[in-house]
């Protein structure tokens, strides 16, 4: 199987789905669609599959019932997540907190999820989808809120990205 990968997001303004990492089939995203109950594939903004230590699956999803853009970060499934998991040293979060504009003295995480959350966010910036969606006088969706969720390790690096994306 072969990757399959779109730059939707750097030739248009979020008119179709950028999907990065799965096969030829496209059996992740069918799955995805399936289990999330969407109809409409414009409703899967952003879908990233690759797993490593420097990649962390992740979506990005319309709900236009909730009038939100969901961000939705996988948890633990593969072997390099479970690694992520047992990375417990606690990480300052001062300088995090200094950047992003929170108070982070004498607060700690997770060495695993602050990876983490960096990671997502350096892609998030990378590809500018939030800000095509939400932001500007251009934006999509100005009007809908961001909820940014997980499970396991994806839940604590939602927690912690929730913090960057104020």
């Amino acid at each position: 199987f072969m990757d399959v990968e779109s730059n939707g997001y750097d030739n248009n303004d979020c008119g179709g789905s950028s999907i990065v990492g799965d096969n030829w089939c496209q059996v992740h995203k069918t799955a995805l669609m399936l289990q999330a109950g969407l109809q409409d594939e414009a409703d899967l903004i952003y879908l990233q599959l690759k797993s490593s230590f420097s990649e962390i699956p992740y979506c990005i999803l319309v709900d236009h019932a909730w009038k939100s853009v969901v961000l939705a970060i996988r948890g633990t499934f593969s072997l390099e997540d479970c690694v992520t998991d047992v990375l417990v040293e606690p990480e300052s979060l001062q300088e995090l907190g200094d950047e992003f504009g929170f108070d982070g003295r004498d607060q700690y995480c997770h060495g695993g999820v602050v990876m983490c959350a960096r990671i997502v966010h350096r892609d998030l910036q990378r590809h500018g989808v939030l800000d095509k969606l939400l932001l500007g006088p251009s934006a999509k969706y100005p009007d809908y809120t961001l909820r940014i969720v997980g499970h396991s390790l994806g839940a604590g690096t939602a927690t912690l990205l929730s913090t960057r994306c104020r």
